[in-house]
């Protein structure tokens, strides 16, 4: 099965943060995790098999709308057009486990760097960076989705980057980014996308950590959720990786 992408490939091979002493052993992975790199899973095969996950020049033509589950957010122009992949970079995507690792302040509490790292795919998001503390969230980054305030954000050249374009200047921004680094593992996430993960909700607006969840869902066999919290009651920090606090709702 797909442990790396080839070196060659858009996605490249995993980019890891060295870590600075050695790191205890994980605990054993679980009967789940043993029989999906088995292969004796249900899965084997991705349950969406054409459904696309990053913009390229086969699905879209200069002139064409980009709508998305809210309507229609811009139109591709040249730039756009000459920025995007000639084909869809995830396409023949499929992994067997994959670890999708949030920015809980909890993250901290255990050292799950090494389990972290012994999945085929790890998942970050914006700014989650690994150095120093690879002894509990991991060294690996497969890939990082990015939201519009981490614009393009990377920990190490060698990671692949998956872009939110939700407006038309972020389109903008998306070309003008390609434009000025064309070999840089740079992409932006389908439209069509969203709309499978948002079921077509015109109020919906998933988190990051949702749509990277619902695209590790699409593209492994096995997921597994590292550093997500149902409630923040302000016990720990809200981000393992900085000072954020979230506003009162």
């Amino acid at each position: 099965h797909l442990q790396d992408a080839p070196k060659d490939s858009p996605l490249g091979t995993h980019s890891a943060v060295k870590a600075e002493e050695e790191e205890p052993s994980p605990r054993p992975p679980d009967e789940l995790l043993r029989r999906c790199r088995a292969g004796s899973t249900s899965a084997g095969s991705r349950p969406l098999p054409n459904a696309p996950l990053v913009m390229s020049r086969a699905r879209y033509k200069v002139g064409d709308n980009v709508e998305n589950h809210l309507g229609v957010i811009g139109v591709v122009n040249n730039d756009t057009h000459q920025g995007m992949p000639e084909e869809d970079v995830m396409a023949d995507v499929q992994w067997r486990t994959c670890a999708v690792v949030g920015s809980a302040g909890l993250l901290l509490q255990r050292e799950m760097g090494r389990w972290i790292d012994s999945h085929d795919a790890v998942f970050r998001f914006n700014s989650a960076h690994t150095l120093g503390v690879q002894r509990y969230v991991g060294a690996r980054t497969t890939l990082r989705l990015v939201n519009r305030e981490n614009f393009g954000w990377r920990e190490l050249e060698e990671e692949a980057t998956l872009q939110h374009c939700t407006t038309e200047t972020l389109l903008k921004e998306y070309a003008m980014r390609r434009k000025a680094k064309p070999s840089e593992r740079f992409y932006a996430m389908d439209p069509s996308f969203y709309k499978r993960v948002a079921d077509g909700g015109e109020n919906s607006h998933p988190t990051n950590g949702y749509f990277g969840t619902r695209m590790a869902l699409e593209l492994c066999d096995c997921v597994y959720l590292y550093g997500f919290v149902r409630n923040w009651y302000g016990y720990m920090t809200y981000h393992y990786h900085d000072d954020y606090v979230p506003k009162p709702s």
